[in-house]
């Protein structure tokens, strides 16, 4: 994922499509308290950063190997966790982004880690999810970052 995140077009054409529906329904939101929730290797923080320069952006992710491609990225608010239980209090961020998560075998209960997610927005926060529309997608990169 580090190798390609950057440059393969799936990647690309998502973080260009995600940045745009922000500018467009949440820029203020985008420049507030972001959380990007199950971060991977750090490509959309990145992305993130240049167009929006948030005033707070964290990641999370549950591979210790991600946080360190994160790091590699330069991006420092970083914790190693699950995104069942996230160890910051309610109402934190303005924005949550999770992007291609909940639909990995990782997730046990897709709606408690939503309600989750919706636990440390603000009220009134966004919360930007992308997942696959049906299982025939769930392909082997899932099977490859789901660990």
């Amino acid at each position: 994922m580090a190798q390609v995140e950057d440059t393969h077009w799936w990647y690309v054409g998502h973080h260009r499509t995600f940045n745009a529906l922000l500018e467009r329904y949440a820029p203020e939101a985008a420049r507030g308290r972001v959380l990007d929730a199950g971060c991977g290797t750090g490509g959309y923080m990145q992305r993130m950063q240049e167009r929006f320069e948030p005033r707070e952006l964290v990641g999370v992710d549950y591979s210790d190997e991600a946080i360190g491609y994160c790091r590699g990225r330069g991006l420092e608010k970083l914790e190693c966790c699950s995104i069942e239980s996230l160890p910051f209090e309610g109402g934190y961020f303005d924005l949550v982004v999770s992007l291609n998560v909940i639909c990995h075998y990782a997730v046990g209960d897709d709606l408690e880690t939503v309600c989750e997610l919706e636990r440390v927005l603000k009220p009134g926060g966004w919360l930007l999810l992308n997942l696959p529309a049906f299982d025939i997608l769930h392909g082997s990169h899932d099977e490859a970052v789901a660990g």
